[in-house]
């Protein structure tokens, strides 16, 4: 996607940091909280912690690849020794259409991102407090940028105590999962043309819908997918949709996207996969 710079999009740029909630003009646009599945640490045991975004209505946040424009949140971890913090996993998040007919990858309402604790199986501590400095950008008309510094301690156990449980079994719902060719019989495969690579799709549930969010890495610059009429070039299957996503930048060789599938059927929950 072509970025555009915050400020030429939305205007000025407000420059603002908190220490919790982020507010402007009397309104919290984000309300920021650490929060764990578990009241207790067993040590040997992984453990899932979330930074959690309350966001104001109106306003939105960005995935972790924002689009045409936007930052994505970003969470620095410090813990103590012997304990390590996995990956953000980044919920689907829904196309939204920014002034400029700009697209962008963005969470409305509320947003949890999740991530792994792994401590040692002879870890000698009574407690682990987990702290972390979050940064974001919540849009509208304007962007303004927010931080937090948020901190959770939970004492060490023998049993785990779950807490937040609809909380953390509605976010990892989600997450997108890994494709298999048995997920509705589907058959995929990447065929490139010029600049454009196209995801071809077999056995697609007839009326549903499909798009293709890319997570292009480093050096890699894309466009939008849309849908193409179809594709006569060699195949193992006969496609039945096609998506097509422009390269505006990236190597001559590269062949396939990384990114997420959406699946949409009527009246059925969304679907998603990660390539």
């Amino acid at each position: 996607m072509q970025k555009t710079g915050v400020c030429a999009l939305f205007g000025t740029l407000i420059l603002f940091g908190t220490v919790g909630a982020q507010e402007h003009n009397g309104v919290t646009l984000i309300e920021p909280s650490l929060i764990a599945d578990t009241e207790t640490l067993v040590p040997g045991r992984a453990v899932t912690v979330a930074l959690r975004l309350d966001i104001a209505e109106g306003w939105h946040t960005y995935w972790e690849n924002p689009g045409d424009s936007g930052i994505p949140a970003t969470v620095d971890w410090d813990v103590p020794e012997g304990v390590r913090v996995g990956p953000i996993q980044w919920p689907v998040p829904k196309k939204v259409e920014e002034p400029g007919n700009l697209k962008v990858y963005a969470f409305k309402d509320e947003v949890v991102l999740l991530a792994r604790v792994f401590t040692p199986a002879d870890l000698e501590l009574d407690e682990v407090t987990i702290r972390a400095t979050a940064d974001w950008l919540v849009c509208r008309e304007s962007c303004i940028p927010g931080d937090a510094e948020l901190e959770l301690t939970l004492p060490v156990g023998t049993e785990t105590s779950p807490v937040n449980r609809e909380l953390f079994a509605e976010f990892r719902d989600r997450l997108p999962r890994r494709f298999a060719l048995d997920d509705h019989g589907m058959r995929t495969a990447w065929k490139r043309d010029g600049n454009t690579l196209h995801l071809l799709l077999g056995n697609v549930p007839a009326g549903a819908s499909v798009d293709f969010f890319p997570l292009p890495g480093a050096g890699v610059l894309t466009g939008h997918a849309s849908e193409a009429d179809s594709w006569t070039g060699d195949t193992d299957f006969s496609p039945d949709r096609v998506l097509a996503i422009p390269l505006e930048a990236g190597p001559s060789d590269l062949e396939k996207l990384a990114g997420v599938l959406i699946l949409q059927e009527d009246g059925n929950d969304k679907k998603a996969w990660l390539f």
